[in-house]
């Protein structure tokens, strides 16, 4: 098995994945009666079946669900990183919208409210002719 595909089968993964996205993914492989394992119920449940699918031989797994998992481990690096944003400026899509001012002071709330750091805006000082210098 592949590191990659190693990253989606581990506990850790299998408990902090939306139930819902896995349940979409095995959907474009398997028809809704063929599913491998049962989606509904309780999502401790789910998790336990998921495991329990991972945990048989990667030659039983859907080889499209294989392909895609490699895939979404490509785009999870620096360089799919990029991939995602060369294909979203060729097709025109906008995936981070300017803020407005509002939404700025918001951030800048949140961020103080949170101790995280601020941005630090030069202090403008007065000269005795009374007109604003910069600092350095």
């Amino acid at each position: 098995m592949g590191s990659d595909i190693k990253k989606f089968v581990n506990p850790k993964f299998l408990n902090s994945i939306d139930v819902v996205l896995m349940r979409d993914l095995f959907a474009r492989h398997f028809k809704e009666d063929s599913l491998p394992l049962a989606f509904d119920g309780e999502i401790a449940e789910v998790r336990k079946l998921m495991a329990a699918y991972f945990a048989t031989p990667i030659t039983d797994w859907s080889e499209g669900l294989i392909a895609d998992l490699h895939r979404v481990a490509e785009l999870g690096t620096g360089e799919g990183m990029q991939l995602i944003l060369n294909e979203a400026r060729r097709r025109s899509v906008i995936l981070y919208p300017e803020p407005d001012a509002e939404d700025a002071g918001a951030a800048l709330r949140c961020r103080r409210a949170l101790g995280a750091p601020v941005p630090v805006r030069t202090p403008v000082l007065r000269r005795a002719s009374g007109t604003p210098r910069r600092t350095p």
